[in-house]
């Protein structure tokens, strides 16, 4: 039953080790290739929008970071000679690194393909961080807020709960087609 699930969700939100539980589920399940919006939207449902959009942008930031630094210090090295072949991927992750990384944040691509591809070319760490800063946002807030709308209707108000999530369903068709508009 969604009410008893949410329940259950909701139960442990003001445990002192819920939200660094999180963030280390957030961080190892990324990096085992769980769909970061998964953790979005639970995080949206347990703790709510505003709370849940914080500890989503915690914990997404740092995964990231950690993501590119293990894939840096395991693969650059590795993945020079398929790097040689490709030589306008590493130019271009160099050249325009913020750009491209914001760019890449807007796509549907798993979250630690898109950290390992950074760290293994020659993309500076600062481009990569801040174009995931910012890039990510807009699908942080949307999905965090779909979960927390979805979340209110299920407990009451229903009509509200409707609107927010016509609102969230817009924004996330907006989110998916603002790519190929840019292109």
């Amino acid at each position: 039953e969604p009410k008893e699930a949410l329940a259950l969700l909701r139960s442990v939100q003001h445990e002192s080790w819920a939200a660094p539980a999180f963030v280390i589920a957030y961080v190892g399940g990324t990096a085992v290739l769980f769909p970061a919006v998964l953790f979005h939207l639970i995080s949206g449902a347990a703790w709510g929008f505003r709370f849940g959009l914080l500890l989503n942008f915690i914990a997404l930031n740092l995964s990231a970071s950690a993501h590119f630094w293990v894939a840096r210090r395991l693969g650059r090295d590795r993945m020079a000679k398929v790097l040689a072949r490709f030589p306008a991927f590493d130019d271009g992750a160099s050249r325009y690194g913020l750009r491209a990384m914001l760019a890449i944040r807007m796509l549907p691509i798993p979250h630690a393909m898109v950290n390992a591809a950074a760290a293994v070319s020659a993309m500076r760490w600062r481009d990569f961080a801040l174009g995931t800063l910012f890039g990510t946002l807009p699908n942080l807030i949307i999905y965090t807020y779909f979960a927390s709308s979805l979340v209110e209707g299920v407990v009451g108000g229903q009509r509200r709960a409707v609107m927010h999530m016509v609102v969230a369903a817009g924004l996330m068709l907006a989110l998916s087609f603002l790519p190929r508009l840019f292109r």
